[in-house]
């Protein structure tokens, strides 16, 4: 079976810092959804029952969904935050693709780029009118001033 799955770089972002930042409360969700039904589903399930061909032939359209109805909820939040998300995700997203996300903190990496292009908007520029290695340098400065490292950051 072969799928082809895009996701957004905020949802890229929001399952790292789920697993680095959110771990108790992801092993609460388990938690739940094994007493709420889930265990008893899977105890019943083996490879010759109904249930697991039916789930291994919805595989795909699953794992979209639920990356689908994830990144909506994402946009959701982001809306009521700042309508102006998908602007900075559109416009600076050349410069985000650039960045290693393995060490980086995806939360001030996010507000740097809503001050960037809110600094820009203030000054009536569009932020694709500078130069990219200009957004580069800025993004970075910005970053710098954002950036509080805690205990799961690595540091040299």
């Amino acid at each position: 079976m072969s799928v082809n799955l895009s996701i957004s770089f905020e949802l890229v972002c929001l399952m790292g810092w789920l697993v680095r930042r959110e771990r108790k409360a992801l092993n609460g969700l388990v938690r739940k959804a094994l007493a709420s039904g889930l265990a008893k589903e899977l105890e019943n399930s083996d490879a010759d029952s109904e249930s697991f061909k039916n789930i291994n032939e919805q595989t795909p359209t699953i794992v979209s969904d639920f990356f689908s109805r994830l990144e909506s909820m994402v946009y959701e939040e982001l809306d009521r935050e700042d309508g102006d998300s998908a602007v900075i995700h559109e416009k600076l997203g050349t410069i985000v693709k650039k960045i290693d996300h393995e060490f980086t903190d995806e939360r001030a990496l996010f507000l740097s780029l809503k001050q960037l292009y809110a600094d820009h908007k203030k000054q009536g520029d569009d932020a694709l009118d500078s130069p990219v290695p200009e957004l580069e340098d800025e993004l970075l400065k910005v970053f710098l001033k954002n950036w509080k490292p805690d205990q799961h950051d690595q540091r040299n």
